[in-house]
């Protein structure tokens, strides 16, 4: 019995582990979204930088 007590636990610990690893990537994803666009928008005010090319 001890060793399907571990198997459960071992798979919640898993799925729990897989979550916030997810969560991880979709903040990390957001980030480099908001980051693309403030870069844009840079680039947009200021077309004589290195942002656009004539």
């Amino acid at each position: 019995m001890a060793t399907r007590e571990d198997d459960a636990g071992r798979g919640a610990l898993l799925k729990k582990l897989a979550l916030w690893t997810g969560l991880a990537l979709c903040i990390a994803f957001a980030a480099w979204v908001a980051w693309g666009f403030l870069e844009f928008d840079h680039d947009i005010d200021n077309p004589r930088e290195g942002g656009f090319s004539g």
